[in-house]
């Protein structure tokens, strides 16, 4: 190696250092100090009796149980929900940029919005029951069949979005050379689009997994007394001051998590090779395409155009009933001046319960605590989140897997074990419940979105643009910010505007770290929820104005930043 490029390398090293440093300080510390804690401080007998209580304890296997089971149920059947609208958006139909945006939209929305949404629908006195549906109990039910659909919602989206990058992202002419040899539309399908698109399916689908496992406010709304999912005990032994008890359930939950992310990293190359093995033997036959084929492909596009119009009919009659619907309810019960089962709609109208809200001197508070917290977040992830960003982009696929990797851990691990270890660092620095710890917090989660995207903003530019502008005399401080700054600019502003947006909704950090003594909407709309004694007119009026903000984002993301 010569003294160039040991240089090289550690310049490299050198920028990527501050972020690596953040991450070790608010993350892998914490999870380290949780470590430790879990196998208590009475020597190695202390820490086997620790974990051999935990384990033989029936609340715990219980919660393993429900928290796979969660998981597991939730992400397949987002899976179906958000597959089926995937294989919608591969065709042509009437309003189907549209459908894309509107789809999207449960993905900014927090998951205590999605939380109430599903009470005012699932319960025994919902919507849907004074419609004389026979659900069985649906909300806090120890099967947790609420949970699931809750769940499996708020993830669908986000789902279906990365499938449908995957499905097409398969190389057109390969299907088309299927067809040429006599398969027919779904075995194409089938047997050459999924197989070379399931490296993007898997790995989404392990992601669902891993947020369903560890998801936290939507089980702690809608579950049962009994049994609890890991995340709602570990947050009940933080705040029960049994730390050693908390620090074992954490670990235990990131155990799991990180097991299955391991497991996806190791096995991405193999379905890959898989994938590729699988559709390979009808790529060589696209050039073998006749004109015939085209002309029946051309035939069957026309066909299907022409039916083109019961698809968005069939996507956007789904869509009402699963996003139009929950809302429309939700604004019925903002309005409603009495709405006693079993009627199905309010008694009686009126915008009092907006006027009171919206003057309410604490929601005003919690919109300004939430909005400088998302700023600052922003902010301070953009800072840091540059220099790894260019370095990685300049990195060959290989030598930045390890370090991407020690970057996407944050986003793995459940928020509510990484609220509970970073709030015990934080407390003995005299940072817990105020708007620095909480800030610091949600940096922890967003830090890795800014530098995903910035990196793949990066990497588009070319070599030779670069190049120039260091032959020119520019040193790379200069041409980061003077040449690649304004290039990807696009990422820039996308970034920042899902940060700001996670910030926004973010909760588990937010509550464990913060509450009560820093109110952002969603931990004060959680008050408005949690308990028998919610109000829905004023909890709905209080969501729509937390739902506001997400959505204005998500606008202007479409329109800003649609790569």
């Amino acid at each position: 190696m010569t003294r160039r490029t040991r240089l090289s390398l550690f310049g490299v090293w050198l920028t990527i250092a501050p972020a690596l440093l953040l991450f070790a300080i608010l993350f892998y510390l914490p999870l380290l100090a949780e470590l430790a804690g879990s196998l208590g401080n009475g020597g190695a007998h202390a820490s086997f009796l620790q974990w051999t209580a935990q384990l033989h304890d029936t609340q715990t296997r219980s919660g393993i149980v429900l928290s796979l089971q969660y998981a597991v149920a939730s992400t397949a059947l987002a899976l179906a929900w958000g597959g089926a609208w995937a294989v919608g958006m591969l065709h042509d139909f009437t309003g189907k940029r549209l459908f894309a945006a509107l789809s999207r939209i449960p993905i900014f929305m927090p998951g205590i919005i999605v939380a109430l949404m599903m009470l005012t629908l699932l319960e025994q006195g919902g919507f849907l029951a004074r419609t004389g549906l026979p659900l069985p109990r649906m909300v806090r039910d120890p099967t947790g069949l609420g949970v699931v659909c809750a769940m499996a919602w708020k993830e669908a989206p986000f789902l279906g979005l990365v499938i449908g990058v995957a499905l097409a992202g398969v190389p057109e002419i390969t299907v088309h050379a299927a067809r040429s040899l006599g398969a027919s539309p779904l075995k194409a399908f089938w047997l050459v689009r999924v197989p070379l698109a399931m490296p993007g399916i898997a790995t989404v689908a392990l992601l669902g997994f891993i947020q369903g496992m560890g998801a936290f406010a939507i089980p702690a709304l809608l579950g049962a007394p009994y049994p609890k999912p890991l995340s709602v005990l570990i947050y009940e032994a933080f705040e029960y001051g049994d730390w050693a008890r908390a620090s074992a359930l954490s670990a235990l939950l990131s155990s799991l998590s990180v097991g299955v992310a391991l497991l996806c990293y190791r096995l991405q190359d193999t379905i890959m090779r898989t994938s590729v093995a699988q559709g390979s033997h009808v790529v060589h036959a696209g050039p073998a395409m006749t004109r015939a084929t085209v002309g029946r492909t051309a035939t069957a596009a026309s066909s299907y155009r022409a039916r083109r119009y019961w698809l968005a009919a069939l996507l956007y009659g789904h869509l009402s009933l699963t996003l139009g619907l929950p809302l429309v309810v939700l604004g019925l019960w903002s309005v409603s001046d009495g709405w006693f089962a079993p009627a199905l709609l309010p008694q009686a109208y009126t915008a009092s319960h907006w006027h009171d809200v919206t003057t309410d001197p604490s929601l005003r508070d919690a919109l300004l605590t939430s909005l400088s917290i998302a700023a600052a977040v922003m902010t301070l992830c953009a800072a840091v989140a540059i220099p790894p960003a260019w370095a990685l982009s300049r990195m060959s696929p290989v030598q930045r897997r390890p370090i991407e990797l020690a970057v996407v851990m944050p986003l793995v691990v459940p928020g509510v074990v990484v609220a509970t270890a970073l709030g015990k660092i934080l407390l003995l620095a005299h940072l817990s419940y105020t708007w620095a710890g909480v800030t610091l917090a949600q940096t922890v989660g967003t830090l890795p979105l800014m530098i995903w995207i910035l990196t793949a903003g990066f990497t588009r530019i070319s070599a030779e643009t670069i190049s120039a502008a260091r032959s020119l005399g520019a040193n790379m401080v200069s041409t980061v910010w003077y040449v690649a700054l304004p290039e990807a600019r696009r990422a820039l502003l996308g970034g920042g505007l899902v940060v700001f947006a996670s910030s926004l909704e973010e909760f588990d950090k937010t509550f464990i770290v913060g509450a009560p003594n820093v109110q952002t909407l969603p931990v004060l709309l959680y008050a408005q929820v949690d308990g028998a004694g919610i109000v829905y007119p004023v909890a709905a009026v209080a969501s729509f104005v937390l739902m506001l903000p997400s959505v204005m984002i998500f606008l202007a993301t479409v329109l800003t930043a649609r790569d």
